[in-house]
């Protein structure tokens, strides 16, 4: 944090309410040879600004009237050492007025060359299911100008259009992607273009979604490295139209590198899915299955786990890296697959079961005979606090 003088006001205080003077200072703070600029570690800019004669609404900036545009453009020309996170958001600016479209193209042409983020933050505030913000194309210019250096890409409310899709192809270093509520096959054309993608997760909303089997058809052809996949469903009514099983196992036997696999939804391929992650997940570390999994079919789930090889020799672990499951939400998980996770997984760590599961019905001593104790002071914040949650004893 910034150092406070006497006073207890921070030197960046009017970073946060008066950009023009935040610019004057940083710069006399450079030519003095101070260090504030090294504070300065992520820009937010509201489209707005751009709108003449209008006062927008924005996270960390109370912009006045002024040329607020030209501060921030200022700051960028200082390039603080540790700036690399900016934040870009929209609420309502009408981007086809000429007049908007010149004064953005001017921000960015002088702010390109110092444009080193390796964070970019796209989001639509106007967070309503099927809005969706179309990126102006001097934003494209901006992503092609940082693409040697852009890795983390995180979208809210965003579709994307050819020239999007052309400005991200250049961003060959691409490690993550986060989806909120934007579609993932806009990503078709430009993740074979992420060879070096290690972290993907999407989050769906209610509605206007199309079956996204071929963005995870794409993502497990291109992406080989990646190591965390997560698609949080949890609010989609009809996931089994959105998503097949087929397309998650193919994704989990495309990339070994991958450790960490999470779903949140409502589904009834609960079976199908524990059995994909069975064949393909012997690398996994996390596995979280969230929601309402109708998962029934439980002499094919177990066999597995069941079955014997000859001669006697001891099983090989279904997941010998384990060291979290989750089954929350899960319907029917039979006692013997989670004991024999329990006995083959020395590594496991941490287990959830589901929220119907009675923990003085035989539960809590399956687990306890394997060293786990139930503890609730650290349950995952989505689950709530009454989730049960098991934990190895050290």
């Amino acid at each position: 944090m910034a150092s406070k003088p006497a006073n207890g006001k921070s030197v960046l205080e009017p970073l946060t309410k008066e950009p023009l003077r935040a610019a004057e200072l940083l710069a006399e703070s450079r030519r003095l040879g101070l260090i504030h600029c090294n504070f300065i570690r992520g820009i937010v800019i509201n489209l707005a600004i751009f709108e003449p004669n209008r006062r927008p609404y924005t996270v960390s900036i109370d912009v006045p009237e002024g040329d607020t545009d030209d501060a921030i453009a200022s700051i960028f020309e200082l390039s603080p050492p540790n700036f690399t996170r900016l934040y870009i958001s929209y609420i309502g600016v009408r981007i086809t007025e000429p007049s908007v479209i010149q004064r953005l193209s001017r921000f960015v042409d002088r702010v390109a060359p110092f444009c080193k983020i390796t964070s970019l933050y796209l989001k639509n505030e106007l967070l309503m299911d099927g809005i969706y913000y179309v990126v102006p194309d001097s934003v494209n210019h901006l992503i092609s100008a940082a693409s040697q250096t852009l890795c983390t890409l995180n979208l809210h409310h965003v579709s994307l259009n050819p020239s999007t899709q052309a400005a991200l192809r250049r961003c060959t270093g691409m490690r993550e992607l986060v989806l909120n509520q934007s579609q993932l096959n806009d990503f078709v054309p430009v993740l074979p273009s992420w060879p070096e993608l290690r972290s993907f997760n999407c989050s769906l909303g209610y509605y206007r979604y199309l079956p996204i089997d071929e963005g995870l058809a794409a993502l497990a052809a291109s992406c080989p490295k990646l190591s965390e996949f997560g698609l949080n469903a949890m609010r989609c009514e009809d996931f089994d139209d959105i998503v097949s099983v087929d397309s998650l196992c193919a994704l989990l036997q495309a990339c070994p590198a991958l450790t960490t696999f999470g779903v949140g939804c409502h589904s009834a391929m609960g079976d199908a899915m524990l059995r994909g992650l069975v064949a393909h997940g012997a690398k996994l570390t996390n596995i979280e299955l969230e929601g309402e999994w109708e998962m029934t079919e439980e002499a094919e789930v177990e066999a597995e786990e069941e079955e014997e090889e000859e001669g006697g020799q001891q099983q090989e672990a279904l997941w010998p890296e384990l060291q979290l499951l989750s089954l929350n939400g899960c319907e029917e998980i039979s006692k013997s697959f989670v004991e024999g996770v329990l006995r083959s997984c020395v590594k496991l760590a941490s287990v959830r079961l589901p929220q119907d599961v009675d923990v003085d019905d035989g539960w809590r001593t399956c687990m306890m005979k394997y060293g786990f104790q139930y503890d609730t002071s650290k349950c995952h914040p989505v689950i709530g606090p009454n989730s049960p949650r098991w934990v190895r004893s050290l």
